[in-house]
């Protein structure tokens, strides 16, 4: 068993994305980086039933194909930070 320190960031972005090659292609930088530490897709449908219930859940429009929720867990603020950032774009 090895111990490691609890991550001291987290940061979360909600992607809409327009098809599928593009959730591969993000999918394939999200493993390629340590500090991703979820990735979920969802596709249009679901995302339009979630987001129009009323709920004031719809942070973008339901007007993509896919909506990818990604999270990442580090522990520097700044890189970590740039790091999403640049990756996610």
């Amino acid at each position: 068993m090895r111990l490691v320190p609890l991550p001291r960031t987290q940061l979360v972005a909600f992607l809409s994305l327009p098809d599928f090659k593009s959730v591969l292609g993000l999918l394939g930088q999200a493993r390629r980086l340590p500090i991703w530490s979820a990735f979920e897709v969802m596709w249009q449908d679901y995302y339009a039933l979630v987001a129009g219930s009323n709920s004031n859940r719809a942070p973008l429009p339901a007007d993509q194909r896919y909506y990818v929720l990604v999270e990442a867990m580090g522990y520097n603020d700044d890189i970590d930070a740039a790091t999403i950032t640049r990756h996610s774009a």
